[in-house]
């Protein structure tokens, strides 16, 4: 593909300085689309955004953040019920669902609030309605309004359209029985059994928040461990948690439509040939579909697997076409579009950023305990060839986890011969803050000792990070 170019001239028909022309239109202002147009806009670059729902996108509004103030809420419910365990009587807790639901709506609008006067701020031009993209340099946009539709043009079109969750073939979302993560979200009440098809991050946390709140929930993994993409480990450790605590995991189960019966009000489905459960709605989480409509798929863009195909600083294989987020595929997660949008942002600007390196983008489940992960797992870093080392330090031996009274669980440091970190894989409390220490070993190249070599405050969960880095050259102090 070509060098990043700066400012690429827009075509005779465009009006340099003309209400109607930008150097950067952003379609889709979700959580890689908003943040491209506040750097290009930081940048000096005149912007536009068109959302035809909300600001914020799916993270903000049906996504990370309305799940994790659940997940926040369920967790609070879970630690008052062990309160016993600190001396601490309470006596019988109940919950309102109701009052859950309307916390997490005051987060969310709070949040859509702080985006939108960001574009204000920044003076990025805000759009609401819908577009239909025309050519890479032109978009006809219809304002939510009702207002006449209006030809845009630019001179750098950014793609952020995001994806689709993907049913099981012949069995559709219905919005009763078989939800996708919207429409599980958007019931008032929590649902006596569910069936959660597919242990990724989100649906497993899904699998935990209903548990939790006294749903029977069965999740089911069509590979051989919970939470596919993360170290083998991790996720075979958090299914024998589960096990013993909250809910039933079935891995190696691959379900079909044909496994699906319904059952009154609910669903019977068959998990083998002898097994079934009754539950009254199954969560179907197995995969996205990129959204190319809109006269995004009337571009000419090259697709990998179904998604558009971008390097590592968004170009597509069309001049002044940038494609960002889950449109893209890869690891399909919020802070990785938003570090794909700067790097785009900045590619436009002629600021050459690094480029974007997946092995180098987090990965976090919510569940309890939490999961983390970045760079390889050991199997990927053995098979890379060059040698590949690991050191895992359980929080069995920090004392800090312990009077969390949340001591089950180890950080796993990969290393390659000469020490450099591969990757750190996390299951415990705190993984999910944890994991920014070792994401930016990662970026700096670092090697074990040095990460050993700082110091890090005691007593503190971070501790285990310190102690398993030493343990790549044998010098951990706790084990």
């Amino acid at each position: 593909m070509a060098e990043p170019q700066t400012r690429a001239p827009a075509d005779a028909s465009a009006a340099g300085d003309s209400a109607s022309h930008f150097d950067v239109l952003v379609i889709g202002a979700g959580t890689g689309g908003y943040p491209t147009a506040i750097r290009a806009a930081q940048l000096g670059l005149r912007t536009a955004i068109i959302e035809r729902e909300k600001v914020g996108g799916l993270c903000l509004h049906r996504g990370c953040i309305p799940t994790k103030a659940l997940l926040q809420s369920a967790l609070a419910l879970s630690t008052i019920r062990r309160a016993a365990e600190h001396g601490i009587q309470t006596g019988d807790v109940s919950f309102d669902y109701a009052t859950m639901q309307a916390r997490k709506d005051k987060i969310v609008g709070q949040l859509h609030r702080g985006v939108e006067s960001l574009f204000k701020k920044y003076k990025v031009t805000q759009l609401n309605g819908t577009a239909q993209v025309a050519g890479p340099r032109e978009v006809q946009y219809t304002p939510a309004d009702g207002g006449a539709a209006q030809r845009l043009t630019c001179n750098h079109l950014v793609l952020a359209t995001g994806a689709d969750s993907r049913p099981l073939d012949g069995l559709p979302f219905d919005g009763q029985r078989v939800l996708n993560t919207d429409q599980l979200l958007a019931l008032p009440a929590v649902p006596a059994s569910v069936l959660v098809v597919g242990s990724g991050a989100w649906n497993t946390e899904w699998a935990f928040l209903l548990a939790t709140l006294g749903a029977q929930v069965t999740l089911v993994e069509p590979g051989a461990h919970l939470l596919p993409g993360f170290d083998p480990e991790v996720g075979k450790q958090l299914e024998r948690l589960v096990g013993r605590k909250l809910l039933k995991a079935q891995t190696g189960t691959t379900l079909n439509a044909g496994d699906f019966e319904q059952q009154g009000e609910g669903l019977r489905v068959r998990l083998g040939k002898d097994k079934t459960v009754d539950v009254a709605c199954a969560l179907i989480g197995t995969g996205s579909t990129a959204r190319t409509g809109a006269g995004v798929d009337g571009l000419g863009l090259k697709l990998a697997d179904g998604f558009v195909a971008a390097d590592e600083f968004g170009r597509t294989n069309v001049d002044g076409v940038y494609a960002i987020g889950d449109l893209i595929g890869g690891l399909m997660l919020a802070h990785e579009a938003m570090l794909e949008g700067i790097t785009v942002a900045e590619t436009i600007a002629g600021r050459r950023p690094l480029p974007v390196d997946r092995t180098r983008i987090p990965r976090m489940a919510y569940t309890w305990p939490e999961c983390a992960s970045i760079g390889l797992t050991e199997e990927a870093a053995k098979a890379r060839g060059g040698g590949a080392k690991t050191a895992k330090f359980p929080y069995s031996a920090n004392a800090r986890a312990q009077t969390h009274a949340e001591a089950t669980g180890f950080v796993k440091v990969v290393a390659a011969d000469d020490g450099q970190v591969l990757g750190v894989h996390i299951i415990g409390p705190n993984a999910s803050e944890l994991i920014g220490t070792p994401a930016v070993a990662q970026l700096m190249q670092a090697v074990a000792w040095e990460v050993g070599a700082a110091s890090f405050p005691h007593p503190t969960v971070s501790e285990a990070i310190w102690e398993a880095a030493r343990m790549i050259d044998g010098a951990q102090i706790h084990l």
